[in-house]
């Protein structure tokens, strides 16, 4: 009834699929979802504090988002542009927080500001990274005693000393050591150092560092041990926090400084032997 030409074309057709209906047999393969690193997306997020803050203060703004343990923001003007360094804390904060964070940048000093502010970071403060510190190894414990023993004094032994006078000898996890002598410039101007300086703690790494012009046998132990004891209360005392400021010598630090043994003449000694004092 039909040509054999079209019979065979049927026949064809249904046993044997002609290569462009195999081709278009091809099976979809789901698409994987993107992945915006995390880098990227820090650079999302910054970009949209930085939006919103120049919306809100009328002007050009960049943000920096940081895992600062101690500002935690911080602003500066540059040629007409506002760089902020922010805690990532702030990164999803909501338009209210927003604002307020506006007004501390445009140098308001709304207390209703500075109190929200302040609210939101204590809500927070568990994102504060804390580091997680590492025991020291052998070698990093044996460079630490060498570096410990100077030309006069020891102020390992030194710290062992004031541990056990001012209590019992119960802190087993900070370590001490001079720091490194200036190499002497016949034309550098020298300096007084302030009591601050005598000495610094470190709280990344539990390490007093005391200052070498200490290290002299016209310096009287009892003021380098003041000096050590001072910034083992740094160890041990909390830092109180008022919204982005930080404060060191509390109160409560202050009372305990003057619980040293020879407080009043370490005082002394200092106001009148400053020229001991130089670097």
């Amino acid at each position: 009834m039909f040509p054999s030409s079209l019979r065979q074309l049927s026949l064809n057709f249904f046993t044997r699929p002609s290569p462009e209906v195999k081709k278009n047999k091809i099976e979809k393969r789901e698409e994987a979802p993107l992945k915006i690193s995390t880098s990227d997306k820090k650079i999302l997020e910054q970009y949209r504090l930085s939006s919103h803050f120049s919306l809100l203060l009328n002007r050009d703004v960049k943000v920096v988002l940081t895992n600062n343990r101690v500002s935690m923001i911080s602003s500066r003007l540059i040629n007409g542009t506002i760089h902020v360094r922010i805690h990532k804390m702030f990164k999803n904060a909501d338009d209210d927080m927003l604002k307020a964070l506006s007004l501390y940048l445009s140098g308001s000093r709304s207390k209703k500001a500075a109190d929200k502010i302040d609210a939101f970071i204590k809500e927070h403060s568990e994102l504060i990274a804390s580091k997680v510190l590492k025991p020291p190894t052998p070698g990093t414990t044996k460079r630490y005693l060498q570096r410990a023993a100077g030309e006069y004094y020891n102020v390992h032994d030194i710290l062992r000393s004031v541990k056990d006078r001012h209590f019992a000898g119960e802190i087993d996890d900070v370590y001490i050591f001079w720091g490194k002598r200036k190499t002497d410039n016949p034309g550098r101007r020298r300096k007084y150092v302030k009591t601050r300086a005598l000495g610094s703690y470190r709280f990344s790494d539990k390490t007093i560092r005391i200052n070498p012009v200490l290290d002299s046998p016209k310096i009287p132990l009892y003021f380098v041990e003041w000096v050590v004891y001072h910034e083992l209360l740094h160890h041990l005392l909390p830092v109180e926090q008022t919204g982005t400021t930080k404060r060191y010598h509390t109160k409560l630090f202050k009372e305990y400084e003057k619980k040293f043994y020879r407080y009043n003449e370490a005082a002394k000694w200092e106001e009148t032997h400053r020229n001991l004092l130089l670097l």
